[in-house]
This record gives C-alpha cells, sequence and structure tokens, in this order.
C-alpha cells in the first residue's frame, strides 16, 4: 500500500553505498571509480561515450532560435550552441514501455494492476525495483 509520498531519488551516496556493499570495495574507492568514470565521459562525450547497456552521451549543436522572456515579453535570439543528449539503449527503454495486447488495443490504456504486498528484502530489492 501506498503511502502517498513520493520515493526520493537514487542519491549518489545510495549508489556508493549499494556498489561497495556489492563489489566488495570500500566507499572510498567506489568514489574513485565513478570519480574517474565522470572524467573519461567528460572528455570522450565530444565523439560519443557508450556506457554499454546504461546509456551513450554525445554532443549535439542546437541551431540558433528565439525565445521569449515570459516577465517582460521581450523577444531574444538564443544563439547556436552546444548541448548534452543521453539516450539509454533498447533494452533499458523496454523495462519501461507498455505491453499491448495485439487482441485488445484499447487494453493499453487501462491502469497497471495493483502492487502485491511489500516484503522485507535485501539492497539487491532496491536495484530491481522489488519493494
Amino acid at each position: 500500500m501506498s503511502s502517498g509520498r513520493r520515493q526520493r531519488p537514487f542519491s549518489k551516496s545510495r549508489l556508493v553505498k549499494e556498489l561497495s556493499w556489492s563489489c566488495g570495495l570500500t566507499q572510498v574507492e567506489v568514489r574513485k571509480v565513478l570519480e574517474t568514470l565522470r572524467e573519461i565521459a567528460r572528455r570522450e562525450a565530444r565523439t560519443t561515450f557508450v556506457l554499454p547497456g546504461l546509456c551513450k552521451l554525445e554532443v549535439v549543436r542546437r541551431k540558433p532560435r528565439t525565445v521569449r522572456n515570459p516577465r517582460t515579453g521581450e523577444t531574444i535570439l538564443l544563439p547556436e550552441r552546444e548541448g548534452l543528449r543521453t539516450t539509454a539503449p533498447r533494452s533499458l527503454k523496454a523495462l519501461f514501455a507498455k505491453p499491448v495486447r495485439a487482441d485488445d488495443p484499447a487494453a493499453a490504456d487501462e491502469p497497471p494492476p495493483a502492487p502485491k504486498a511489500a516484503c522485507h528484502a535485501g539492497p539487491e530489492a532496491a536495484v530491481s525495483g522489488v519493494q
């Protein structure tokens, strides 16, 4: 049963604890690995950086466009600039896709079934999404 509260986002400290517990490394070592991974991603994103099974990072050119200041109504021209595009692999996207049954096209609009009773599991349950 849901209490109506939103679940907190997965924080960096929680990720470090989970990785250190599952890999048998100290939290300091895990933080160093994450910092090194961030530096590699920052360096390689210009040519496309792929973290297999998690994401793909690439720098894209954004065209110049006009925007409106909502407070003053003034129109401003934003120049061409670079942005970062993050793409998830198909295998990860498939986890969140709604299944559509071929025999009933209206079934895609139905709400998902109610969750089963919560169980008390270890840290691996948080990773798999089981509560």
